[in-house]
């Protein structure tokens, strides 16, 4: 009993390992680097983002977003104190010019590391992602923290740690259910 389920282990574990490889061959995105009016603004400012390389499918939309990482722990507008993963979302679009680029004004909000993307279609018919990334900083005078200084952030975020412990969880169900079939075996014989 406990080699057939061994076996039926890892036939399973073999056909996810080779589904999932296949599934991830088949899209792949093109990635450029976009430029930025400033490296680092204050929370609030506003950058020009724009890309030159001629990549983009000429007319056609491009989705702008921006995904923040790192704000300060504790503190700044909207934060809640606890960073459990990046924050991404779309602010804006814009329309891929003759020349197959773009340029569009874009506000920062939050302080950290800024990283914006423009996603749109390529001119070789599959979809390109412009990335670059700005530091943002809080601006004088926010409530960061106690004091209104900001808390330096320390520690690691929450999500490795629940991903181990689903991992650890799933090992001891596995390991319950052989040692369940292992006595059933057992009493049988």
């Amino acid at each position: 009993m406990f080699r057939k389920l061994a076996a039926l282990v890892a036939l399973a574990t073999a056909a996810l390992l080779v589904s999932a490889g296949s599934a991830s061959a088949e899209y792949t995105p093109t990635t450029e680097s976009g430029t930025t009016s400033q490296s680092t603004v204050t929370d609030g400012g506003v950058v020009d983002f724009s890309y030159t390389g001629g990549d983009f499918l000429p007319g056609t939309p491009i989705t702008i977003s921006v995904s923040y990482t790192g704000s300060n722990v504790g503190g700044g507008r909207g934060s809640s104190g606890l960073l459990l993963a990046p924050r991404t979302g779309v602010v804006g679009s814009t329309t891929a010019s003759a020349s197959g680029n773009f340029s569009t004004t874009v506000k920062l909000t939050e302080p950290g590391l800024a990283t914006l993307t423009a996603s749109g279609a390529a001119r070789d018919g599959g979809t390109l992602n412009v990335v670059t990334q700005v530091r943002v900083l809080a601006a004088a005078g926010s409530s960061a923290g106690v004091g209104g200084a900001a808390l330096p952030r320390t520690g690691s975020d929450i999500g490795t740690q629940l991903w181990i412990g689903a991992g650890l969880l799933a090992l001891g169900v596995g390991l319950v259910g052989v040692t369940v079939a292992r006595r059933r075996e057992h009493a049988r014989a």
